[in-house]
């Protein structure tokens, strides 16, 4: 003859839901992760996160008063043998529109975290126009030893700031010039900061669902020994 289940199953079933809920969350979360990953990145442990900061500190350019308008991106990606750059996705992305060009008033901008992964190269590129008497001219920002073209560049140069980069790399700054065309006079400053990320969200996610898992485990069987 079946009998009904016991009250307990019912409690337990009724009790332990959101633990089950919970790991299938963190499973999918990982899964997505890894579903989303790029081409070459071959397990969850060759990527990790790093976060970006750019401070742009202005100087009282020969053409005041003037504004800003432009754009500024982080690209990661390698370098072949011939030492050119070859992009696999952008992050950190700003536009600028008549932002002013003084000197109490810096840009300063923490980015959110972003996915990289082991041996990734990242660029970053900077410019746009000012707008002022006698303007618009371009502006550009320049790596730390720059050569200086009497004209402005058709975009803004590849400022390097990593080769393979690798996780817990030690945070690092890159700092340089910001130029003004059409004839080249320093306007500004840049110092852009990236560190590396030590918690990814996603483990963080899976360790918690782990950690129910065990715990759903040890009560079943606790549920079990007393009935």
């Amino acid at each position: 003859m079946n009998t009904p289940p016991s009250k307990t199953t019912h409690s337990f079933q009724r009790a332990t839901w959101p633990l089950r809920w919970g790991l299938g969350c963190c499973v999918g979360a990982l899964l997505l992760t890894l579903a989303s990953a790029p081409a070459g990145a071959a397990t969850l442990a060759t990527s990790f996160l790093i976060q970006t900061e750019v401070a742009i500190i202005w100087q009282t350019p020969p053409f005041a008063p003037s504004t800003f308008t432009g754009t500024s991106a982080f690209v990661r990606g390698h370098f072949n043998a011939d030492n050119i750059f070859f992009g696999a996705a952008s992050f950190g992305g700003s536009s600028f529109t008549s932002v002013p060009i003084q000197p109490p008033q810096p840009i300063d901008i923490l980015y959110p975290p972003s996915p990289a992964f082991a041996g990734d190269a990242i660029i970053w590129q900077f410019g746009g126009a000012a707008a002022a008497v006698g303007g618009p001219f371009t502006i550009d920002a320049f790596p730390p030893t720059p050569v200086v073209p009497p004209t402005a560049p058709a975009a803004p140069p590849l400022i390097e700031l990593a080769r393979n980069l690798q996780p817990g790399f030690a945070p690092f700054e890159v700092t340089g010039p910001i130029i003004a065309f059409d004839d080249p006079v320093q306007i500004g400053t840049y110092d852009i900061r990236v560190r590396f990320v030590p918690a990814p969200p996603t483990l963080l996610l899976l360790g918690l669902g782990l950690a129910g898992l065990a715990a759903l485990r040890r009560r079943k069987v606790s549920v079990r020994a007393q009935s």
